[in-house]
């Protein structure tokens, strides 16, 4: 009876070795997926690769917006003359020196600019109507708190009695100087010497 007893007993109780294999089966596949993942590493660097010292982009060599700004919107001002309030095509230049130059240019370029067709817009009480854009060219580097920008306008002279003409086109070419306000024209040169001169002459 007592044999009966202890396999009645055997039978009722699951055999303890079987946990003991399944928590050692389970505990072995854990560390397995750990090792496997932690051998991967991180997919990041692969995924993102860093820039070759080649492909970095050049230096621009176009002319820095305020500076191309600060020369297009003197040119304008310099060229669009006004026969109705103007006694010459000085007075533009002035106006232009005071609104974008440094204080020295108006009183150099007082009294300076010549134009050929003045007359003839005086004669129709004519305006000079201005647009621009900037000089193809490579301009020369800024250098400090010195620099230059190139203009390419282009003028249409409109008269008071309807009258109109196409005026030659003109390339400005300013100098430039940064200080407390900021960039201002120091100097400027035409390609068209017979229409207009340059500060210094």
């Amino acid at each position: 009876m007592g044999d009966t007893y202890a396999r009645d007993q055997s039978r009722g109780q699951p055999p303890t070795s079987v946990p003991a294999a399944v928590t050692a089966f389970v505990v072995a596949v854990t560390i397995l997926v750990i090792a496997g993942c932690s051998s991967l590493g991180p997919t990041t660097t692969a995924t993102t690769p860093t820039a070759a010292p080649g492909s970095v982009d050049p230096a621009p060599t176009a002319v820095p917006p305020d500076i191309q700004q600060v020369c297009t919107r003197f040119v304008v001002a310099a060229l669009s003359v006004d026969t109705t309030t103007d006694r010459g095509p000085a007075d533009a230049r002035v106006r232009a020196a005071r609104a974008y130059g440094v204080p020295e240019l108006a009183a150099l370029l007082q009294g300076h600019g010549k134009d050929p067709d003045w007359p003839v817009l005086v004669a129709h009480r004519a305006r000079v109507h201005v647009s621009t854009q900037p000089v193809g060219d490579d301009p020369p580097p800024v250098r400090g708190d010195e620099a230059a920008a190139g203009v390419h306008a282009t003028r249409v002279a409109v008269g008071a009695d309807n009258w109109r003409r196409q005026l030659s086109d003109t390339v400005a070419y300013c100098t430039l100087r940064r200080g407390p306000d900021g960039w201002k024209v120091t100097d400027l040169s035409f390609s068209d010497s017979s229409s207009t001169s340059g500060a210094g002459r």
